[in-house]
């Protein structure tokens, strides 16, 4: 009897675990490249922090790449590293925080200048820290770490301008949450992971009940607004550095109000006028409440002629011209000399 050789076809074998999950995970990249792409080329972009700044009005000039994000501050200029390394280097005797217009004033070189010709008084070393677009928030951030870190026997605090206008979709603390750790930061910069930016944003508007431009609340709450001020105080003064807290002035009247405010910054504006007296008025309480220096600026121009505050702030009634820095710059000498805050020859 003859055996019979039967053949079977060998038993086909699955593909593995390892192989499945890679194809899956290979899978899910691609898409999301796709979609990554595909949000790119149709221009979507939805930041937390602005590209470029409009400096001038009516004709403004526009700066791009002025700002870099960052993980604490939300932006901040390209070179804040640098500057902030010299000052720690060389801890100056007066530093200045703000927003654009002691960014952009520059009446730290009037003050220094000023001090140089006051007998009994050491050269003034100072840094400028303020940058543009900051709120109070950003201030405090700043303050907690980078300003106690240098140590400097004075800090000047400007704020209130950018505080009131409308946020880019939440506030400035949520919007800090957002990018709150360099991975967060690195995230933001991808397509996708703006667009869940924007749904948490929407999403947080639906909740509050805010419908078009009302989805857009201020930056800074008026309450926000006095807690910071009132936390940078007694940080600064915790640290035995010496506030000094300064009003922000401006030329607006009402029916006068510059139009270009409504494209982003505040919804209805008329209401531009008596919002920023709110937040100046925060800063005068509390610098009487706590016995703070306040160097009174918003009533200082308020007390000059017509003519002579048009020749000093530009046109958009915020910020300085050459002349109003100038002018400045000798209202925060006499401020800090009338309080014994210049550095004294000893110190030099």
């Amino acid at each position: 009897m003859t055996d019979q050789i039967i053949d079977t076809p060998p038993a086909q074998s699955s593909p593995s675990w390892a192989l499945r999950v890679g194809l899956l995970v290979g899978a899910s990249l691609f898409a999301l490249v796709l979609c990554e792409l595909g949000l790119r080329a149709t221009g979507f972009k939805f930041l937390l922090y602005p590209e470029g700044v409009k400096f001038g009005y009516p004709d403004p000039e526009v700066l791009n790449d002025y700002f870099k994000p960052h993980e604490r501050l939300l932006w901040v200029k390209p070179d804040y590293g640098e500057r902030l390394e010299a000052a720690r280097a060389q801890p100056p005797h007066l530093v200045l925080t703000g927003c654009s217009c002691t960014d952009w004033g520059e009446f730290g070189k009037v003050v220094a200048a000023q001090v140089e010709r006051t007998p009994g008084a050491a050269p003034l070393h100072y840094s400028n820290l303020a940058c543009a677009g900051w709120s109070s928030f950003q201030g405090l951030q700043q303050m907690k770490t980078d300003v106690v870190a240098i140590g400097p026997k004075v800090v000047t605090i400007y704020f209130g301008w950018n505080d009131h206008w409308l946020g880019f979709g939440v506030d400035d603390a949520a919007a800090a949450r957002l990018t709150s750790s360099p991975l967060l930061l690195k995230l933001q910069q991808l397509r996708l992971a703006q667009l869940v930016s924007k749904y948490m944003v929407d999403h947080q508007a639906d909740d509050a009940g805010r419908v078009g431009a009302q989805s857009r609340p201020m930056r800074v709450s008026l309450d926000d607004f006095r807690s910071n001020i009132e936390a940078m105080v007694a940080i600064a003064r915790e640290h035995d550095i010496i506030p000094v807290l300064m009003t922000a002035p401006t030329t607006h009247t009402v029916g006068k109000e510059p139009t270009y405010l409504t494209e982003r910054w505040i919804e209805d504006l008329s209401d531009l006028v008596p919002l920023h007296q709110r937040y100046v008025s925060v800063v005068r309480e509390i610098a009487e409440a706590q016995d703070v220096v306040l160097c009174d600026l918003a009533t200082t121009f308020e007390q000059l002629p017509q003519e002579r505050r048009a020749q000093f702030m530009r046109v958009d009634g915020i910020h300085f011209t050459p002349p109003g820095a100038t002018f400045v710059g000798r209202e925060l000498f006499r401020c800090l000399n009338e309080n014994q805050l210049l550095p004294a020859a000893e110190e030099g």
